[in-house]
């Protein structure tokens, strides 16, 4: 059986470098200023006027090096256990880790994928599987 423990940092890994919203965008519902993100170096504050749409791109986020590591374009689900020496610490990666977003507007099916995946590759190690005529007869919506 695959352990859990692993599966979990395998989905997580996954989810990390391909998340389900790559791009994202808000509009500022009030007038701002973010204290870094602008300047020639990212460091200056940035003001952000009402009404102004903000993107930003997790895809791309979640293979920053600073945040992941020099491997952070690498799949590597140990990356996620906390009793393996990595580079960076991921215990409270917080805002730097949103593959269903965050805050009030966090993906309210968040669970799902995990608890989905968990459940559909524990079945076959089990030994359940659907009889051979179900598998050999079933009907996709495209072939109907």
């Amino acid at each position: 059986m695959f352990p859990q423990a692993l599966l979990r940092k395998v989905i997580v890994q996954v989810l990390r470098l391909y998340p389900s919203v790559p791009l994202n965008s808000r509009a500022a519902v009030k007038t701002t200023v973010l204290p870094t993100g602008g300047g020639p170096n990212g460091t200056a504050p940035v003001y952000v006027k009402k009404g102004t749409a903000v993107g930003y791109g997790v895809y791309i986020m979640h293979r920053r090096k600073e945040l992941y590591g020099s491997d952070a374009e690498a799949f590597r689900p140990e990356r996620w256990d906390p009793n393996v020496k990595n580079e960076v610490d991921l215990k409270n990666i917080g805002w730097g880790y949103l593959p269903f977003n965050g805050g009030p507007r966090v993906c309210i099916g968040r669970k799902y994928p995990l608890a989905c995946s968990c459940s559909s590759l524990k079945v076959p190690s089990r030994g359940i599987c659907p009889p051979r005529s179900l598998v050999r007869n079933h009907q996709t919506r495209a072939d109907v």
